[in-house]
């Protein structure tokens, strides 16, 4: 096969401004995903994130950012018959 020695250096020199510029989207995806985090861990309410950012941003961009970074301890949940020793009929009124 044949191909004009120009022809391979534009390939080449193409193929490297992709990757440069998959890797900078990766680091801004990166840099996305902890600031959505960080918003996440001061208010637990991705909705109302993602109404104060771009429409680009939604509720499922923060909930995946969230996700993707959140230690299980953020997950956890109290039990859910964990209730005080009150009796039954105090409970009820």
């Amino acid at each position: 096969m044949e191909i004009a020695p120009e022809l391979l250096i534009e390939a080449s020199n193409a193929e490297a401004d992709f990757q440069s510029a998959r890797a900078a989207l990766a680091d801004a995806r990166r840099k996305r995903d902890l600031v959505l985090y960080a918003m996440w861990r001061e208010t637990h309410d991705p909705r109302g994130i993602a109404s104060l950012l771009p429409t680009s941003v939604r509720t499922t961009t923060v909930t995946a950012a969230v996700a993707k970074l959140a230690p299980p301890q953020d997950f956890t949940q109290p039990e859910l018959f964990a209730l005080p020793a009150t009796p039954a009929h105090e409970l009820a009124a």
